[in-house]
């Protein structure tokens, strides 16, 4: 008896995690994909860090398509040759590339930046005002697996998921009073 109970208990403590983890899961995915849909042009920023799905293979094999990006805004100080940067080329497009040169213009610093995979360097320079941030990590294929959670089919999922648990967590509950009780 003392056994079930503990094993019930586990089981129990366990699920809550899960059912903790998977809110905590979808509350960071909605503050990513709501801030990123308002339209103000700025990247979905967490406590100073910045983070982005990769789109291409241009960084291959250090970053890939899918990959999620945790980028770092480092205002204040200087990035230097061979950091990882990512940058705005336009309004909707944000790049993501290694810094092969330094260049100081009329007191400025600019940036030439190359794709680890491309054959030839960015045809334009970098402006310090063009730079989202500098990449601090880099979660392989894990960028797939959020971008799938904001699908419709992946909330729909997550929500199943959700009920499931915590109907299991309830039964595992009512096994524990019912055996209390008698």
């Amino acid at each position: 008896m003392k056994k079930n109970k503990l094993i019930s208990n586990i089981i129990s403590i366990v699920i809550n995690i899960l059912i903790g983890f998977v809110i905590i899961l979808i509350i960071f995915n909605l503050i990513l994909s709501t801030k990123s849909k308002l339209g103000n042009d700025s990247l979905p920023n967490i406590f100073g860090y910045k983070f982005l799905v990769e789109l291409s293979d241009s960084m291959a094999p250090t970053i890939n398509a899918g990959d999620l990006l945790i980028i770092k805004d480092m205002k204040n100080k200087n990035y230097q040759k061979g950091d990882i940067i990512s940058y705005r080329y336009s309004d909707d497009v944000i790049v993501t590339h290694r810094i092969k040169n330094v260049y100081k213009r009329n007191n400025n610093e600019c940036y030439k930046t190359k794709g680890d995979n491309n054959d030839s360097y960015d045809t334009t320079l970098v402006k310090v005002s063009q730079v989202e941030g500098k990449l601090v990590l880099n979660l392989k294929r894990i960028g797939n697996f959020c971008m799938f959670l904001t699908s419709g089919i992946g909330l729909v999922i997550v929500f199943l998921v959700i009920v499931v648990l915590f109907l299991i967590d309830y039964f595992i509950y009512k096994i524990r009073v019912d055996e209390w009780l008698f």
